[in-house]
């Protein structure tokens, strides 16, 4: 089966800065993908785009879903880890693409309301008062995302993308030094 967003210019991993939900001009589901160079919609919800960047790292969703709730449910525990840490999914694709939740929209039971930004890219927050938004993620190209969350819970999440972003680049340092310590005792 083809892939519907194949033909259009999706953004490589480490261009992506963020993935948001968007209507399209006659109301139907979209998603807003913005790269460091450029922005364009296309006429599939946000987790059919992550189910499609995924599948470009030869991950599925929900494996990367599934062990994100094992991850927060080790470090906070059963109880409290609950339904927020399911719908809130920090969603680790490689260390150069780690996209964190923020809500974008309000919930109004038929379209997504979670946008993701890639927290391994400068990401500034802003408090807004204007409207009904109460923070502003500035991306690194420049553009603003009005997030209906507050500044604090979204640098939580950012945050967290932060550490799972050192901590993926650990893992890949350790990586390539095993490699090459087996390199040079082979000669």
């Amino acid at each position: 089966m083809e892939n519907q967003l194949e033909k259009y210019p999706m953004p490589k991993e480490e261009e992506l800065l963020a993935i948001l939900p968007e209507s399209g001009t006659a109301g139907e589901n979209g998603t807003r993908i913005i790269a460091r160079r450029a922005a364009f919609w296309v006429p599939n919800c946000v987790s059919y785009v992550l189910r499609y960047y995924a599948a470009r790292e030869g991950r599925t969703l929900a494996l990367i879903k599934k062990a994100h709730f094992a991850r927060i449910r080790g470090m906070v525990g059963r109880r409290k880890a609950g339904q927020n840490a399911r719908r809130n999914l920090t969603v680790m694709l490689a260390p150069w693409l780690i996209l964190v939740p923020t809500q974008v929209r309000e919930a109004d039971g038929e379209r997504g309301t979670l946008g993701y930004v890639n927290a391994s890219r400068p990401v500034q927050l802003a408090p807004l008062s204007e409207g009904r938004a109460k923070s502003a993620l500035i991306l690194a190209n420049g553009m603003r995302i009005a997030s209906f969350w507050t500044v604090e819970r979204n640098e939580a999440h950012l945050s967290y993308g932060d550490y799972l972003h050192v901590c993926a680049l650990l893992r890949l340092r350790a990586r390539l030094q095993e490699e090459e310590r087996l390199m040079a005792a082979s000669f």
